[in-house]
């Protein structure tokens, strides 16, 4: 029961200081350029999510991906969002 201790102490306090191991273990994101005008957001946003679906399909055609259910998930709630985004103006 005391290696589960330090474990739990180990992970929960994480490194601070310089050095390897040092400083933060948790990062911010870099941040992320969003256009301020709806059209350009939306279209952005249908674009990332049609590149995402993209790439699940892809990662299904590998044989050890092939059965991954939280793929299969990820592309059937993917799959849906363009068609609940507002329509690109024409």
């Amino acid at each position: 029961m005391r290696r589960l201790t330090q474990l739990t102490e180990t992970t929960n306090h994480p490194p601070r200081g310089r050095g390897p191991g040092g400083g933060s273990a948790f990062r911010s994101a870099p941040l992320l350029h969003l256009p301020t005008n709806a059209d350009e957001w939306w279209a952005l946003h249908r674009s990332r999510t049609e590149a995402s679906i993209a790439h699940v399909n892809h990662m299904l055609t590998d044989p050890v991906d092939a059965n991954d259910v939280v793929l299969a998930k990820m592309l059937a709630d993917d799959t849906l969002r363009p068609t609940q985004m507002p329509a690109a103006p024409v």
